[in-house]
């Protein structure tokens, strides 16, 4: 889970799941669940945590 947070309060969360494939040693990424506050929305908040999520994959090689 990853959490967008502003003044120590929590205003969006995105869960991100990998999976490495047995078939091929590949590996697999998705998203299984983004939100932010309604009066967040609009800033860039959810673009910044797929931004943070694409860069975990990469670096865990999906």
């Amino acid at each position: 889970m990853v959490v967008a947070e502003l003044d120590e309060r929590i205003i969006g969360y995105l869960h991100p799941s990998l999976c490495y494939r047995l078939f091929d040693g590949g590996s697999s990424a998705w998203i299984e669940d983004v939100f932010v506050l309604k009066k967040y929305r609009g800033y860039r908040v959810g673009t910044r945590l797929m931004e943070f999520a694409k860069e975990i994959a990469k670096k865990r090689g999906t």
